[in-house]
């Protein structure tokens, strides 16, 4: 049965009634009836009908929101009840970015499929920025986050990973079994765009005369650059223990740690799958060995 609350979002979001109608596999014309019956019932015009297509009338523009909230608290209700009667339907949208995509995702959605076969899992990949305002616009319900995060979400962490150097091969520190943060003053670096990767930006701030000299999308596309003597980087462990690589990987004599975490505007408000997703990704982490990632990935 068509919900016409839910017609009236898809319309006003389309424009195209033809569109919506193929989506439910109805009729034109059971489209046009289920918004008419919606404008019946509260009394007031939303669309304007032409040949060129559907327009919102300034009472269809002002109650959208209302009724985006409605088919949002709808879908969680279902998704509620469907828990209680032993059934998991519906989609969760999940934001990560590549550390996390590459080595956690794959294992977790593997089991989410496993336990909760007619839910869609979509992943968003993204750097910390992408993330943030996945989550902030609601186009994710839930993202990975590190602890520098800048939006105000709640935020439940997961894991410690560390940063380490990497270093050209013929670098004179690689002699260094740790290296002290002040031995890379005045260095040239290779890194993130700043908002890619807060914890790295926040570690260059305490190195003296650091000049970025190339800057990446991706932490992965560093390591070649480094190799070939452009600059040194800082990475993730989580990163660099998955790569082979002729680049030297040293420790900082004083650790410096970055703690990845999920995060959400409101873990209450949050479907009721996010929680789902969170526990498997919890017991997959417990029972991690990170050793396993080494040499997966070779330049």
């Amino acid at each position: 049965m068509l919900n016409k609350y839910e017609v009236f979002v898809q319309v006003a979001e389309t424009r195209n009634l033809t569109k919506v109608a193929e989506r439910y596999h109805y009729s034109q014309s059971a489209i046009s009836h289920a918004l008419r019956a919606l404008e019946e019932e509260i009394g007031l015009p939303l669309v304007h009908r032409a040949k060129n297509g559907i327009t919102l009338t300034k009472y269809g523009e002002e109650l959208l929101p209302d009724f985006r909230r409605i088919v949002c608290s709808r879908e969680r209700l279902l998704q509620k009840a469907d828990q209680f009667r032993g059934l998991r339907r519906g989609t969760l949208r999940v934001g990560a970015f590549t550390s996390v995509s590459m080595h956690w995702i794959p294992a977790v959605a593997e089991k989410f499929a496993a336990e909760y076969p007619n839910i869609q899992l979509i992943q968003s990949h993204s750097s910390y920025d992408g993330v943030e305002a996945g989550l902030q616009t609601g186009q994710l319900d839930i993202g990975f986050l590190s602890g520098y995060y800048k939006g105000n979400f709640e935020f439940m962490p997961l894991y410690q990973d560390e940063y380490l150097v990497l270093l050209p091969p013929d670098d004179p520190l690689a002699q260094y079994e740790r290296i002290p943060i002040e031995a890379l003053n005045y260095r040239r670096f290779v890194l993130m765009e700043e908002g890619g990767e807060y914890d790295a930006w926040h570690i260059l701030s305490r190195i003296k005369g650091a000049e970025v000299v190339h800057y990446v999308n991706e932490d992965m596309l560093a390591v070649p650059l480094v190799e070939h003597g452009i600059g040194i980087s800082i990475l993730p462990k989580l990163i660099l223990d998955g790569i082979a690589t002729p680049a030297v990987k040293k420790r900082f004599a004083e650790p410096r740690y970055r703690v990845i975490g999920i995060a959400a505007k409101s873990f209450k408000d949050a479907p009721p799958l996010a929680q789902l997703f969170i526990d498997l990704t919890k017991d997959y982490i417990e029972t991690w060995d990170p050793d396993q990632l080494k040499a997966r990935i070779s330049y």
